[in-house]
């Protein structure tokens, strides 16, 4: 079975080693973080989702983590394009924006930890 176009490259693009390959699996990694770190803070003290729009997308599906999963697993999908080159401008436009979305996710799984941290040394400073 021959592979022609953009799947054979996005193939080919996961089985070499190499920097886009590496910061896509960052990305993919901080999309997935954000989503359980997201999915966590709820269960805390007083935790609440800080961006309108998810905190609206969370409201009117009725669950964090159903609706972490639903937005988590369509990006990771599109992050795992981050390990193409890109070959036109426009493609190179969204490989950017891509490579955005990813770094933003990776600090917002940071931000995430951390008060999740915090909150979790209140909690056993109030216990003592």
């Amino acid at each position: 079975m021959v592979e022609h176009g953009w799947v054979a490259g996005a193939v080919g693009a996961w089985r070499v080693p190499g920097w886009r390959r590496r910061f896509a699996v960052w990305a993919m990694l901080g999309a997935i973080g954000d989503g359980v770190t997201t999915s966590v803070l709820p269960h805390l003290g007083g935790l609440v989702e800080v961006n309108p729009v998810s905190a609206a997308g969370q409201a009117w599906v009725g669950s964090v983590p159903v609706y972490m999963v639903l937005v988590t697993v369509p990006l990771v999908a599109l992050l795992s394009l981050l390990a193409l080159r890109p070959r036109s401008a426009h493609s190179r436009v969204l490989w950017f924006a891509l490579a955005l979305c990813g770094v933003l996710k990776i600090g917002v799984t940071v931000w995430n930890v951390l008060a999740i941290q915090s909150a979790l040394t209140v909690s056993v400073v109030d216990v003592v």
